[in-house]
């Protein structure tokens, strides 16, 4: 996986005329993803320049497919190529309590990425399956059982092969 200023990049769209664009993921930074504007050279070699930075994942796809759009309209230009975003993310369902503070594993080394409260007066149920949650977290690594026990979290049935998940399969399609 491709790196450029300690974000790990999950998706990329190059265009005919090697400008392109890319998204990134670090979970360290004060803000978690950024969407750059890059040329190729020859070489395949980026030169990366025009980046917001966000923490919300699905802003972030927006300004992704908005970047795009905008491009390839205005200067008539098709896409070369473009790279799935790949099945990274595990998510968990808080059967118990909404999400907060105390409420779900944090570590440093593998903290959520999206944390999604729903109504806060009642559980919603979740699509597919047989149950209620308050909220759903993601993470870009797996919790260990005893993690998602410690804190009353289920995990989302597509976590074993993320290509299934609908969210991700959304975004795929978008793009």
């Amino acid at each position: 996986m491709k790196e450029e200023q300690g974000y790990k990049i999950l998706l990329d769209i190059v265009f005919e005329d090697d400008h392109g664009f890319a998204l990134g993921c670090n979970l360290m930074a004060s803000k978690i993803f950024v969407i750059w504007q890059f040329t190729e050279n020859e070489n395949g070699q980026r030169d990366y320049y025009h980046g917001y930075f966000e923490n919300d994942f699905t802003i972030a796809i927006q300004n992704l497919l908005k970047r795009r759009e905008n491009f390839g309209y205005l200067n008539r230009i098709l896409e070369r190529s473009y790279a799935r975003i790949p099945a990274l993310y595990y998510r968990y369902y808080s059967t118990q309590r909404p999400v907060d503070i105390g409420t779900y594993p944090n570590f440093s080394d593998n903290k959520p990425v999206v944390i999604v409260n729903y109504d806060e007066n009642r559980r919603r149920s979740v699509v597919g399956e047989s149950f209620e949650a308050w909220g759903e977290l993601t993470y870009m690594q797996p919790l260990t059982k005893e993690q998602m026990e410690a804190y009353e979290l289920r995990p989302a049935p597509c976590n074993k092969d993320s290509a299934s998940c609908l969210w991700l399969q959304n975004i795929n399609a978008a793009i």
